[in-house]
């Protein structure tokens, strides 16, 4: 094991040996605080895409406050979680949280200099989160319009 990151994968799965139902979240219960959540906001990348892995419907539960991993990622500027539960899973730029998943990214563009997320996905062709729009019909072009990043 040559990281803390390693470590924590370890003391994960020894969670899990404890406890089998550890990543366990009734389907029923839309809102809950999981170990994901906790890893994503943390910056956790390693372990987080072995939780994503292991549940990957965790990927897509929102905490109490409304916001999806991915969500918690963004908000505390963790640009290389993102992309990695995103190159994982790109429909998880789809759940929509509290305030919505563009809405979440525009925010997080505020406050760094180089919009990371976006160049990563013109790589790849994917312009899925280009096209995807809000309740109101905005796109991320339009919120960043709106919001005075023409950097975006």
């Amino acid at each position: 094991m040559n990281t803390v990151e390693d470590l924590d994968i370890v003391h994960l799965y020894t969670k899990i040996r404890d406890n089998p139902h550890y990543l366990e979240v009734p389907n029923e219960m839309p809102f809950v605080e999981s170990p994901l959540h906790t890893t994503t906001s943390e910056g956790h990348t390693n372990l987080a895409l072995e939780i994503l892995r292991l549940k990957p419907s965790l990927g897509k539960k929102l905490n109490l406050d409304g916001l999806s991993p991915l969500h918690l990622a963004l908000d505390n500027g963790h640009t290389n979680t993102v992309k990695r539960l995103l190159k994982h899973d790109p429909d998880l730029v789809r759940v929509q949280g509290g305030q919505g998943t563009l809405f979440c990214i525009v925010q997080w563009k505020k406050g760094h200099q180089s919009f990371d997320l976006f160049s990563s996905h013109r790589k790849t062709n994917n312009t899925l989160i280009f096209r995807r729009s809000n309740d109101e019909g905005n796109t991320v072009m339009h919120l960043a319009a709106l919001t005075n990043q023409s950097q975006v």
